[in-house]
């Protein structure tokens, strides 16, 4: 008989002296030598109590068992329910192209080629070792390449992040993903754990594993090929331009671009593919020592060893802005870094190597902007938005690519003997951030983190470095809801982050899986 059991949970000083399988069929009061095929579906923290009742792993489990279970924590499972998924069978072997190589993109690859076709990719960027010494070269104080930085290259811009492996949305896909993840090199805890990341590191290696494996089936990855062009008659895809001078016959082209494509974004509006302004939002990185955020959130169970550092989510809304603030993309143990992709302007992000180790952690914090909030009323009016915010932060750095950087203490107006050393490169300038970022952003932020500092002792102590402005795509590519194809030019598939429909490696790359499941279910040509 095949059970499951959630929200069981175990003190972690117990998990101190045993394993998990053993931990959770003890709190059950079960037989273990019954228990058979015994699996962790999924692992959380909760350190929400630490001060009164301690902290807890909190897993949810399957397993068998010869009898029935009279537990209210324990349901028999009589069926799962499954989403039919399309598998590969044989078909035309069509050239389908690809722009971009993010996981969007990287994941449309791997799934053409379980349908038997062999992708081109076209990258604009670089492989990962030449985007890895091109961003060395830049972080190091040398010149910004802005075809092969943070944001472009193999892997997209997640190449140089904390790895996050977490997604909000519900999908059946996404175990799948998962699971690729796992067969390039993850470890299979990323299946199961509540806040899997993988670090740069990590994610590094699981990129060329997955390159080289689409080159092995036949795929191929063109690098230092930027899509400038469409080629569009009569509504219909016929054609890619490459660089600006060459031309690739194309029915069926996956945009996978990141949300730094700004230049792509632009070429679309200029042939009139359908799209849409939309909201995201702009803000600063905070960063503290980890060792005050870890005591925040674990109190005395601070330095267990089986706690990991600590992340923390803080929200705010604005009532004399009427604006929502937020903590995003925390980055426990890791680094800001220079996110730059345009001469003249400054973006920053953060990111951590998988044993989120160094001495400071991350965060973004954000304000909400609406269409509202732009100059004109424009499909492309949130670029100059973001663009303007990152030309001022360029200037207010001194104009060489540091960032303008503020002690949280003076960010207040108050007075602090205490503040964190921003941690990116190639440096930052002592400077008043408010200049660089729009009034209403700044007065939300100050009233956000004046609140922030009650809550956290101790957080008026850190730094905040700007901008923070690509957190999410500022456009939205319009397609058909059922077959995810761009609503007025037939063979166009525009997906993930830059397409306005995905936030994070894990939604970006379900969302390129699901087109092409798409692009096979509806075309009558393959």
């Amino acid at each position: 008989m095949k059970f499951k059991a959630e929200n069981i949970k175990v003190p972690i000083d117990i998990l101190t002296k045993t394993n998990p399988r053993e931990a959770v069929i003890r709190v059950l009061k079960l037989q273990e030598n019954d228990v058979k095929n015994f699996e962790i579906l999924h692992c959380a923290i909760d350190s929400r109590f630490h001060k009164t009742t301690g902290i807890y792993y909190v897993y949810h489990v399957r397993f068998d068992y010869p009898r029935v279970i009279r537990n209210k924590k324990i349901s028999e499972i009589n069926h799962e329910n499954q989403t039919e998924i399309i598998t590969a069978q044989d078909r035309k072997k069509e050239t389908v192209l690809i722009a971009g190589t993010g996981p969007g993109g990287l994941f449309a690859a791997l799934r053409l080629i379980e349908y038997g076709f062999a992708p081109i990719l076209l990258e604009r960027g670089r492989d990962l070792e030449d985007r890895i010494r091109d961003v060395k070269q830049f972080w190091d104080g040398g010149q910004l390449n802005t075809e092969s930085n943070i944001q472009f290259g193999l892997g997209g811009a997640g190449t140089f992040s904390d790895g996050k492996l977490r997604s909000r949305i519900k999908s059946p896909l996404t175990r799948y993903v998962g699971e690729r993840f796992v067969e390039f090199g993850a470890d299979p805890s990323v299946l199961y754990m509540g806040k899997p990341h993988l670090g740069t590191d990590i994610l590094r290696k699981i990129i060329a594993n997955m390159k080289h494996y689409i080159e092995t089936q036949g795929g191929e990855i063109r690098f230092d090929s930027k899509v400038t062009d469409l080629i569009i008659d009569n509504k219909e895809l016929k054609a890619v331009t490459v660089n600006g001078d060459t031309e690739i016959p194309c029915s069926k082209l996956i945009l996978a671009v990141g949300n730094g494509a700004r230049d792509t974004f632009e070429m679309l509006d200029r042939r009139d593919v359908a799209m849409s302004a939309k909201s995201f939002a702009v803000g600063v990185r905070a960063e503290h020592p980890q060792e005050l955020i870890n005591r925040y959130t674990y109190g005395t169970y601070n330095g267990h060893p089986l706690l990991p550092g600590a992340e923390y989510q803080l929200t705010f809304r604005d009532t004399e802005s009427d604006r929502s603030v937020y903590s995003f993309c925390n980055c426990p143990g890791g680094f800001v870094i220079n996110a730059s992709s345009e001469e003249n302007g400054i973006a920053v992000n953060g990111m951590s190597f998988s044993k989120r180790n160094a001495f400071n952690a991350n965060s973004a914090i954000v304000v909400n902007v609406t269409p509202e909030d732009f100059e004109e009323d424009s499909v492309l009016a949130a670029i100059d938005f973001q663009r303007k915010i990152e030309q001022a932060a360029f200037r207010l750095g001194g104009s060489n690519y540091h960032a303008p950087a503020m002690s949280i203490a003076s960010f207040l107006g108050t007075e602090s003997s205490v503040s964190t050393k921003p941690t990116i490169q190639p440096d930052y300038t002592k400077a008043d951030i408010t200049k660089c970022l729009p009034t209403f952003v700044s007065l939300s932020l100050e009233n956000a983190i004046y609140a922030f500092s009650k809550q956290i002792e101790g957080f008026e102590t850190g730094v905040l470095t700007a901008p923070e402005t690509r957190t999410s795509s500022p456009v939205r590519i319009v397609r058909n809801a059922e077959t995810m194809e761009s609503v007025n030019i037939r063979g166009l598939y525009p997906v993930g982050e830059g397409a306005g429909y995905a936030g994070g490696i894990i939604s970006s790359a379900v969302d390129g899986v699901k087109a092409v499941d798409k692009l096979v279910e509806f075309s009558d040509k393959l």
